[in-house]
């Protein structure tokens, strides 16, 4: 009885930390796609990134930086916004959304 307990306890623990089981991984962030671009005081919500990159490189002609791969890097939560210029009536920002 005693191996039972110990290797349920074991499974258990196993599922819990490979992210299978229980309630934290539900709260994992996956990567969509999708971010959300602020261009002065116009939000523009769940934008495929190709799209974002179109509208930051539209907005903002003297970047310099890779745009897309920023964009990517915030999709996937490794970087929480980014603001590429300022515009007449604000800035162009991008955030995961």
């Amino acid at each position: 009885m005693r191996i039972k307990r110990l290797l349920a306890a074991s499974f258990a623990a196993a599922l819990l930390a490979s992210g299978v089981a229980g309630p934290a991984s539900a709260a994992k962030q996956v990567a969509d796609g999708l971010v959300n671009v602020q261009v002065g005081d116009i939000q523009i919500r769940d934008i495929a990134i190709l799209e974002a990159v179109a509208v930051v490189v539209e907005a903002c002609p003297n970047v310099t930086v890779n745009v897309a791969a920023i964009i990517s890097a915030i999709d996937q939560g490794n970087a929480k916004q980014t603001t590429f210029c300022e515009v007449e009536d604000g800035v162009v920002r991008v955030r995961n959304n």
